[in-house]
């Protein structure tokens, strides 16, 4: 999943005309992403799964939608100044 990823981005930052030096922050700078969502992706649920497990859990369903929500309308307004 990720090697196709990583091949289609290497492609766009050979063809950017970019001077070496860019090219080679810019791909460690991606490296660093793919990596850090590798790592973190998985502690994220594991900290998921211990707050939803504890017994004294903030973790209740009004939490869960207030949390969507807020996802959801920080997605909108970000989409929306992109436009």
């Amino acid at each position: 999943m990720f090697n196709k990823a990583i091949v289609a981005i290497d492609k766009v930052i050979d063809e950017s005309g970019w001077d070496e030096p860019q090219k080679a922050y810019a791909s460690s700078m991606i490296n660093a992403m793919i990596f850090s969502l590798i790592l973190f992706i998985p502690v994220f649920l594991v900290l998921l799964a211990v707050i939803i497990s504890s017994d004294e859990s903030i973790f209740t369903v009004q939490n869960l939608l207030r949390l969507v929500f807020a996802i959801i309308v920080l997605d909108a307004m970000r989409n929306n100044g992109s436009k």
